[in-house]
């Protein structure tokens, strides 16, 4: 037997450019002993000052395990990263959370706690941190890709592999750590610009996927406009019509409403709003 111990990986200080939300994002694979006895934490130091566990419920993406660690370690009866990753030991998966609120040139560093309890010899490495990233400001949101393949050999399943593939202009080249069915990133200018895809294999043969491309995408609110008309009521609207007879719904749509939609001898009450 052997005493709980842990490992600590930590960062170094980033200087926050603007005063905005801060998001991180890690790159990273896990093999941790599963039901909940062995787990990795990601906290947190603000100018300096001491490393606190940030929130599980600040995840966006690949958060931690559901239960709470009951391992005899320093993270006993807290979330955490548990079990393997998701595609481990061949793929990474990213892992996106909320840091907090930061004025600028607040400096923020990030510390990878893994925990062990006293009766288990991980595999080595356990935890694999490939790389992390600082989104800044709180419009910055997640762009995932997603994918699914299957594979035979004369009726037996074969699990493919995968590699997501990038082009800026000068050809295809590989994207370090995206090796799984999905890949996210939180996209810049340039990823904006570039154009995507995705390689499959199984030994012996190969397929690609389309060509895909990051876009934009404004949602507009709807609106709505009542007035009187010699036939009864018009509603102008955007979006979809929706009515109830009662204010606080529920809300069904209107079949077959266009705008103007006439509402000719109005009777009893009815309210409407307009939806996307």
């Amino acid at each position: 037997m052997r005493r709980p111990f842990n490992s600590k990986l930590t960062s170094p200080a980033y200087t926050v450019p603007q005063t905005d939300e801060v998001t991180l994002s890690v790159t990273h694979q896990y093999q941790l002993e599963g039901d909940y006895y062995d787990g990795g934490q990601v906290w947190a130091s603000v100018n300096g000052g001491a490393f606190t566990p940030v929130s599980p419920d600040k995840f966006s993406a690949n958060g931690y395990a559901s239960g709470n660690i009951i391992g005899t370690g320093i993270l006993n009866g807290q979330r955490a990263f548990n079990g393997n990753s998701e595609g481990f030991p061949t793929s990474f998966i990213t892992s996106s959370v909320i840091l907090g609120d930061f004025n600028q040139n607040d400096t923020v560093a990030v510390q990878f706690v893994g925990a062990w309890d006293e009766c288990w010899g991980p595999g080595q490495p356990s935890w694999v941190v490939q790389g992390l990233q600082l989104i800044y400001g709180k419009a910055a949101k997640v762009s995932t890709f997603t994918a699914a393949a299957t594979a035979s050999r004369q009726g037996t399943p074969v699990s493919p592999t995968y590699q997501w593939q990038r082009n800026d202009g000068a050809g295809w080249v590989d994207i370090p750590g995206a090796n799984g069915p999905t890949f996210s990133i939180y996209p810049t200018a340039a990823d904006m610009a570039a154009t995507f895809r995705l390689v499959v294999s199984v030994v012996g043969k190969s397929i690609t996927s389309d060509v895909v491309k990051l876009v934009t995408q404004t949602v507009e609110t709807p609106t709505l406009s009542i007035s009187s008309a010699p036939a009864g009521i018009t509603i102008t609207f955007t979006g979809t019509l929706q009515s109830s007879t009662s204010v606080t719904g529920p809300y069904t749509k209107v079949d077959g409403a266009t705008s103007p939609y006439v509402i000719t001898n109005p009777t009893g009450a009815v309210f409407y709003r307009a939806a996307n």
